[in-house]
């Protein structure tokens, strides 16, 4: 729909379109005063910062526009400086009528009035990037040159492309050469100027000024829209049906002041950085939560280990206690082996004493025999000497004598050794 002038110049900002309705552009119209003409040329023109502050907001970077008609965009404010004075030096004819202090006035001559818009502000949208790489796009400029051209003509001052938003669009500058009004170059406007015109002269006499006016509002207003609507459907037979675009979209564009869009950015900044902070802080709990099940996994496993161990250990002390039963049992066992032992040990010392008695009346007897051996060896040497036994019976008695001395060994020997 086509807007009349607003007192702020508006930030466009898009929030809501759905997909069925994106293929749907848009085309504004707008009137500005000479004083007023800054913001918009300033915007189109992409003049200073203080013109951007919009992309800015979504962080974009402002480029040059390019221009497909008119003026440079540095030309932009000189042309207005020569522009207000044309329009403050203008003389303007006002036919008899009735004044706001309702009071008659004359036909007259004054200048004209500072109120009066003498510029607007076309902007004509498409429904995707700038990008000369799409056919649509190309064909979209074309058709929307030819219709401004055909509408407006030579009121034409300028028409730029933006190619840094993320929606290709045209800003089409329109004004009279001579600086007078282009309320009549608007469709809305015009109408609204004519119905209101003809209805005040339809009004009864004897009315105040502002009782014709409340009369006549109503129906100037619909007649604005009226106009409005007619170029509207104007530009969609020219520009968007050609293209197969849509008439309307499901969901409307949304217009926020300056300071508006300010505070919906601090805002969305502010949502912004809750969210990543909940995000931050629900990927810390989750991290804890992982931390504490490892700890209570591990806690868990080591109360298990714990468990084991003490299973473990119950299990050794009744073995131990097992152990030592045995080695009591054992211990029993070798202290009545160990008296077993000292009796025998006693015993043995005893038997050893006696046999050591037996022994030296052994060796007692041995050295008796021995002597005894020796004595009769040497006895049976005397008697061979002196001839009472020959040698032979001498020998036939040693060898029984050595042979019963031999055998005495036998027997003794062992009893040596063994002592």
């Amino acid at each position: 729909m086509v807007k009349s002038r607003k007192k702020n110049r508006p930030v466009l900002e898009k929030i809501a379109k759905s997909a069925a309705g994106a293929d749907a552009g848009f085309m504004r119209a707008e009137l500005y005063t000479a004083s007023k003409a800054m913001g918009v040329l300033g915007e189109a023109g992409r003049l200073g910062d203080e013109f951007v502050q919009h992309l800015a907001l979504q962080n974009l970077e402002a480029k040059p526009p390019v221009v497909l008609q008119g003026a440079a965009p540095n030309m932009l404010r000189g042309w207005l400086r020569e522009h207000a004075l044309r329009a403050k030096s203008n003389i303007v004819f006002v036919s008899e009528t009735i004044d706001k202090n309702d009071k008659f006035k004359a036909a007259h001559e004054r200048s004209q009035a500072t109120s009066i818009p003498t510029l607007m502000g076309v902007v004509a949208g498409y429904p995707g990037a700038p990008n000369d790489n799409d056919q649509r796009y190309l064909s979209w400029k074309e058709l929307v040159l030819v219709w401004a051209r055909r509408r407006w003509g030579s009121h034409i001052l300028a028409v730029y492309e933006h190619v840094d938003e993320a929606m290709g669009h045209l800003h089409i500058i329109v004004a009279k050469p001579d600086a007078r009004s282009v309320r009549d170059l608007h469709p809305g406007a015009a109408k609204q100027d004519q119905k209101l015109h003809d209805l005040m002269k339809l009004q009864p006499p004897g009315l105040t000024y502002r009782e014709r006016e409340n009369a006549c509002k109503k129906g100037a207003r619909i007649a604005y829209e009226e106009g409005c609507r007619e170029l509207q459907d104007e530009y969609f037979s020219a520009v968007s049906e050609p293209i197969g675009m849509q008439r309307c979209a499901d969901k409307s564009w949304m217009r926020y002041g300056y300071k508006e869009a300010l505070l919906r950015k601090r805002l969305n900044s502010e949502v912004s950085d809750l969210t990543a902070d909940i995000d931050k802080r629900e990927k810390e709990a989750l991290e804890r939560e992982d931390r504490n099940n490892a700890i209570e996994k591990t806690l868990a496993m080591q109360a298990d280990a714990q468990q084991h161990k003490s299973a473990m250990l119950l299990a050794l002390e009744s073995g131990i206690k097992k152990d030592m039963s045995g080695l009591a049992l054992e211990l029993e066992i070798l202290e009545k082996d160990k008296a077993d032992a000292m009796r025998l040990r006693d015993e043995l010392h005893k038997n050893l004493e006696l046999l050591g008695s037996q022994l030296d009346a052994v060796k007692r007897i041995f050295s008796g025999l021995e002597d005894t051996y020796k004595s009769s060896i040497f006895g049976l040497s005397e008697l061979v000497s002196s001839g009472v036994v020959t040698g032979n019976q001498a020998k036939e008695v040693g060898s029984m004598l050595k042979k019963l001395h031999d055998k005495n060994n036998a027997l003794v020997t062992p009893i040596k050794k063994s002592a």
